[in-house]
C-alpha cells in the first residue's frame, strides 16, 4: 500500500486516535503507510502475512482495517469473509487499498463484505477522511 502525500498536507496535521490494522504482503507499503498514519495520531498495527489477519484483528480490535486484495496464501476477499464471520470484529469497517480497479473486482470486494475501496497509489488525505468517516 503506497499513498502519496502532498507536502502541503503535512503542515497542520489533525490528530486522530483510532486503531488501524494494515494488511498487505509488501512490508515497504505497510511501513510507509503506517508511518504516515502514525504522524496523524493513529495507532497502527501492520501485518504482511494474510494468514495472521484474523487473529491479529481479534487481538488488536481495530476500528478500521486497511486490506490489500492481491496477497499470497489468503487473498483479501477471504480475509474479509473470515472477519465478517467473527462476532467481536464482524462490524469493523474494511477499506480495500489495492491496485485492482476493474468492475469484477469491485463486485467481489462488495460480496466479501468490504464497504470501501481506494486504488493504489491513494491520496493520504482522502484515506484519512474515509477512515474518520467510517471508524466505529
Amino acid at each position: 500500500m503506497v499513498c502519496h502525500t502532498p507536502k502541503s498536507a503535512v503542515i497542520g496535521l489533525q490528530q486522530h486516535n483510532k486503531r488501524i490494522l494494515l494488511v498487505d504482503d509488501e512490508p515497504t507499503s505497510t511501513k510507509l503507510l503506517s508511518a504516515l498514519l502514525e504522524k496523524r495520531g493513529f495507532e497502527t498495527r501492520s501485518i504482511n502475512d494474510s494468514r495472521l489477519a484474523l487473529s491479529t484483528a481479534q487481538e488488536f480490535q481495530p476500528e478500521v482495517i486497511l486490506l490489500d486484495i492481491s496477497m499470497p496464501h489468503v487473498d483479501g476477499y477471504e480475509v474479509a469473509r473470515s472477519i465478517r464471520r467473527e462476532p467481536h470484529i464482524n462490524e469493523t469497517p474494511i477499506i480495500a487499498v489495492t491496485s485492482l480497479d476493474h468492475d469484477e473486482h469491485k463486485h467481489q470486494t462488495a460480496a466479501a463484505g468490504i464497504e470501501h475501496q481506494l486504488t493504489k497509489p491513494c491520496d493520504i488525505r482522502k484515506l484519512v477522511e474515509l477512515i474518520d468517516e467510517v471508524a466505529i
